[in-house]
């Protein structure tokens, strides 16, 4: 005879399949679906066949930072956690009760994006850092992507993220997490999805800053893993909301309520229980952060490059990102601006090519 547990998880997966296959079909938008589960917007039509599983739904937005150099290396973690909370139709409300947390991968987190998006791994807004090393962060993922109830069954889970398709590749690659495989996930949204389905943009796709934008909101520390995993669960719940009112105006919220919600979750947070709240990127010390080390490093690999010798004193050679040997591609084209970008990656890691050698020729003079 099946468990309870059985028959819920069982449910549960029917469900994850039925709304899959409704997206794809098109039948439904991310952006309904997540004005229905959110509440939104009165459940009606196959929402109201769901509507016992529905009202337990548990919301998770994540959100994942990688080493632009080099091999794909994880460098932080963001998740935002946000149960269904009261029957306020106001999005801003709803969200004021999530708990964001931003973890950095001990392993990695001396390397800081600086030449294709800026990183800002310090300046997290939600509240505080924690540092994990991998198998912490793998805990931390199982802790906050496969929530249960008192009963020990799963809980329904909608997950967000903005271009998620990519942070769920990673995931499965880098930690063998593999989000489609944990049983307890009803639908999959995008907020890239929903804007486009609400016409933003003309429909082409936008940035997650753009589409804060368009509610007056500006997230000064995007490329925050913690952060943004934040905003794309406010982006979502706004998103929806505009939506659900049909008003057809995007400045129901604007900068203050954000800062509001985010005032609101750094003092309800609570310090997760995994990970340290300080960690030397130089020395490894869990005592003090990279700015008061006593410690002096100097890479010579990052020194080696004009664009990058500012990094230079912030880790020993041996934790340095880029590779030890230049890009012999790069270096046999005997171009002088291929030149400049051969220690930038790896030889197998290499799609530099004469156009980019002309677009690091143009920067130049922008």
């Amino acid at each position: 005879m099946n468990s309870v547990a059985d028959v819920n998880n069982t449910q549960l997966v029917a469900l994850s399949q039925f709304y899959s296959e409704t997206l794809q079909s098109g039948k439904l938008r991310h952006v309904d679906m997540m004005a229905h589960t959110l509440g939104l917007k009165e459940h009606e039509g196959i929402f109201q066949e769901h509507r016992d599983i529905l009202k337990r739904c548990v919301f998770r937005s994540i959100d994942l930072e990688w080493f632009e150099l080099g091999p794909q290396r994880i460098t932080e973690i963001g998740i935002a956690m946000l149960n269904r909370c009261g029957s306020t139709s106001k999005p801003i409300t709803k969200i004021q009760h999530m708990r964001v947390y931003h973890m950095r991968l001990k392993e990695t987190a001396h390397l800081v994006n600086s030449l294709k998006c800026e990183g800002h791994p310090e300046d997290f807004s939600f509240g505080k850092t924690t540092f994990v090393t991998s198998s912490e962060a793998k805990q931390a993922l199982n802790d906050s992507l496969v929530p249960r109830d008192l009963s020990g069954n799963l809980k329904p889970m909608v997950l967000i993220g903005h271009a998620v398709d990519n942070d769920i590749d990673v995931l499965r690659e880098k930690f063998d997490f593999d989000l489609a495989a944990l049983g307890n996930i009803v639908m999959i949204l995008d907020t890239q999805v929903m804007a486009s389905e609400l016409g933003m943009n003309g429909q082409r796709k936008m940035r997650l800053g753009h589409i804060l934008q368009q509610f007056h909101i500006t997230e000064p520390y995007l490329h925050n893993a913690g952060n943004d995993a934040g905003q794309t669960m406010v982006a979502a719940a706004l998103l929806a909301g505009e939506y659900a009112t049909g008003k057809g105006r995007y400045a129901d919220a604007n900068r203050g309520d954000v800062n509001h919600v985010k005032a609101l979750v750094r003092k309800h947070g609570k310090r997760p229980r995994w990970g340290v709240p300080r960690f030397c990127t130089n020395c490894e010390s869990t005592e003090h952060m990279v700015g008061g080390c006593p410690n002096q490093y100097w890479c010579q690999r990052c020194a080696a490059v004009p664009n990058l010798v500012f990094r230079a004193n912030t880790h020993p050679a041996a934790k340095c990102g880029l590779p030890e040997t230049p890009c012999k591609k790069c270096v046999d084209s005997k171009s002088e601006y291929r030149e400049y970008t051969a220690l930038t990656h790896f030889t197998e890691d290499c799609h530099v090519d004469e156009q980019m050698a002309e677009y690091w020729k143009n920067c130049d003079t922008m």
